[in-house]
């Protein structure tokens, strides 16, 4: 966790929770098995949820991207992004999510 964490409103904070729980369900069903790092970020104005995991074990199926278009849709509710894709080494997969907040100081 970096910055201050701060109170958020009940639906951007819930979309959060739903997403951090897509995100490791999406690195259990097609990552390598190995550990998840998870990162919450507060930042004036903004809170970014990151996730960074290996890829998939050769043999692992590849996903539909109905689990990525989840988190699109619940971030896009809130005005927020979305990023994800492998590492320029291709040996981990990163997502992050950043939903922009009321405060700005």
């Amino acid at each position: 966790m970096h910055g201050r964490p701060r109170t958020l409103p009940a639906s951007p904070d819930v979309a959060l929770y739903r997403i951090a729980q897509e995100l490791l369900t999406n690195a259990l069903r097609h990552g390598d098995g190995g550990p998840v790092d998870l990162g919450l970020r507060y930042d004036a104005g903004a809170v970014t949820l990151t996730a960074r995991n290996g890829v998939g074990a050769p043999g692992v199926p590849a996903g539909t991207g109905r689990g990525l278009t989840g988190i699109r849709t619940r971030a896009g509710l809130f005005h927020g992004t979305v990023t994800y894709g492998p590492d320029e080494d291709g040996k981990h997969w990163e997502t992050s999510v950043t939903v922009p907040t009321a405060e700005t100081s």
